[in-house]
C-alpha cells in the first residue's frame, strides 16, 4: 500500500472519530434528547371545529396522536407543529380529516426528523357515541385513545409507535403495528389486532377476536367472546378470565401457552416447542398429541360436551380441571 493511500485512511478514520465525539458531546449537552438538536422551532396551533361530522380519519407520519374525551360543548384540535411541516384540519363530506402538509425542500427530508410534532384532538363527551369511525394511520407516532370515549368502529395502525386505546369500539375494531406494542381495551364485534415483534395485551374483548404476531408476548384478560383465534411464533400466549361461546384455537411454535379461568365449549392447541398449561373450568373430553413432551392431563369425561385438543411435538402439557 502506498503512503499517501495509509495517510488518506488514517486521515479518515480521524474524521470519523471526530464526528462521533461531536455527536455524543452535543448529546450529552441536552441529556440524550436528540429533539433538542433540531433547528425548527414547534410550536401549538389550535382549531375550533364548527361543522358537524360522523368519521375521523387522521393520516399523518411523525406525530403523536391523542383523542381525547372533553367536557366541553366543541370539538377542539391541537397541533404542534414547525412552520414547514403542517397539519391540515378541514370537515368535507361530514368527515373530519386532519393530514400532514410537508413543505420542506427535498434535501431537508433526508435524514432523522428532530423536531417534535404531536396532534390532540378533544372530543366532546356528549358527541363520540355519534362517531362511527375512527381511523389514524402514522408511521413513528405513539396513538392513545381514551377510555371516556365510545364509536362505533375504529382502525389504528402504527409502522414502530405504540398503540393505546381503552375507548369504546361497539362494532369492531382492527390495530396493526409492526413493532410497536399494543395495549388494547373494550372491543365488540370483531376485533383483528396484529404486530410483528410488539406485544399485545387486550382486556374487556368480545364478539370475534383474531390476534396474530411472530416474535410478541400475547396477554388477553376478561374475554366474552364468540370465537377467538390467537397465533404467536416465538412469543408467549397467556389467557385468563371470561367466556368463549364457539372455539379457542391457539397456536405457537416456540412460545408457550396458558389458559387459566377460561369457559369453553371446544379448545384446540398447538405448539411445536412451547409448553402448554391450562387450568379449564367444567368437564370436558382430551385428545392429547405429543412426541417427547411430559404429559398430565385429567381423565377424559364420558358424554362431555366439551372437548378439549392439544398437539405438540417436544413441549410439555399440564391440565387441570
Amino acid at each position: 500500500m502506498s503512503k499517501t493511500k495509509k495517510i488518506l485512511i488514517v486521515c479518515s478514520v480521524v474524521c470519523i472519530l471526530a464526528g462521533a465525539l461531536i455527536m455524543l458531546a452535543s448529546l450529552l449537552s441536552v441529556d440524550f434528547n436528540w429533539k433538542l438538536l433540531s433547528n425548527e422551532k414547534s410550536e401549538c396551533h389550535g382549531t375550533v371545529v364548527s361543522d358537524s361530522f360522523d368519521e375521523i380519519k387522521i393520516d399523518v407520519t411523525e406525530a403523536d396522536v391523542a383523542i381525547l374525551a372533553t367536557d366541553d360543548a366543541e370539538v377542539k384540535v391541537e397541533c404542534v407543529e414547525t412552520d414547514l411541516v403542517r397539519h391540515k384540519v378541514e370537515v368535507m363530506n361530514g368527515k373530519l380529516y386532519i393530514t400532514r402538509e410537508d413543505g420542506r425542500p427535498w434535501y431537508m427530508r433526508i435524514g432523522i426528523m428532530l423536531s417534535e410534532y404531536s396532534i390532540k384532538v378533544y372530543i366532546p363527551k356528549s358527541i363520540s357515541d355519534e362517531i362511527h369511525s375512527l381511523y389514524i394511520k402514522t408511521v413513528s407516532g405513539d396513538i392513545d385513545v381514551n377510555g371516556e370515549l365510545e364509536f362505533s368502529r375504529g382502525e389504528l395502525f402504527s409502522t414502530s409507535g405504540t398503540i393505546n386505546s381503552s375507548a369504546s369500539f361497539s362494532e369492531g375494531a382492527m390495530v396493526k403495528s409492526v413493532s410497536g406494542d399494543l395495549n388494547i381495551g373494550n372491543v365488540c364485534g370483531i376485533a383483528s389486532i396484529g404486530t410483528t415483534s410488539g406485544d399485545v395485551e387486550l382486556e374487556n374483548v368480545g364478539g370475534d377476536v383474531k390476534i396474530k404476531t411472530t416474535s410478541g408476548d400475547i396477554k388477553v384478560k376478561n374475554i366474552w367472546a364468540d370465537a377467538v383465534s390467537i397465533e404467536s411464533t416465538s412469543g408467549k400466549i397467556s389467557l385468563s378470565e371470561g367466556e368463549v361461546k364457539a372455539d379457542l384455537f391457539l397456536k405457537a411454535v416456540s412460545g408457550d401457552v396458558e389458559v387459566k379461568d377460561i369457559s369453553c365449549l371446544a379448545i384446540d392447541v398447538k405448539t411445536t416447542s412451547g409448553d402448554v398449561n391450562m387450568k379449564l373450568p367444567g368437564e370436558r373430553s382430551y385428545e392429547i398429541d405429543t412426541e417427547s413432551g411430559n404429559v398430565s392431563v385429567p381423565s377424559s369425561h364420558k358424554n362431555a360436551e366439551g372437548c378439549c385438543k392439544v398437539n405438540t411435538t417436544s413441549g410439555d402439557i399440564t391440565i387441570s380441571e
